[in-house]
């Protein structure tokens, strides 16, 4: 939603840090990193996917977020654990890209629906 919606930004990253309080590994990491990856992310996304029509938009922006909470939570993962950077990456991508971009066009439905009822 944040592609076609700016101001949903800040609901994100505040969204991330609040659920992350009630992370086991509170810290650092999930109260300040996660959630500059969710400004970046959700910033780059509507930077990019508002200038395309609806649903292309959508998924374009969408694909850009995923990739940045992979990354996100990729280079976190490698940071205290030393998992494999580009492997985890890899991994956490898929799952993002199919759950963000395959339901774009049930958010850009979403988003035409809340532009009929206020205008």
């Amino acid at each position: 939603m944040v592609v076609k919606r700016k101001h949903l930004l800040w609901a994100f990253v505040v969204g991330n840090a609040l659920s992350n309080i009630f992370s086991p590994f509170i810290g650092p990491w999930e109260l300040l990193w996660m959630p500059f990856i969710n400004v970046v992310g959700a910033g780059s996304a509507w930077l990019i996917g508002h200038r395309f029509p609806c649903t292309k938009g959508m998924a374009l922006g969408g694909a850009i977020y995923a990739a940045w909470v992979a990354f996100g939570v990729s280079f976190m993962l490698y940071m205290l654990f030393n998992m494999p950077l580009l492997l985890t990456f890899i991994y956490l991508l898929i799952p993002e890209a199919i759950l963000i971009v395959g339901f774009s066009p049930v958010m850009n439905q979403v988003n035409e629906r809340i532009i009929k009822r206020v205008g």
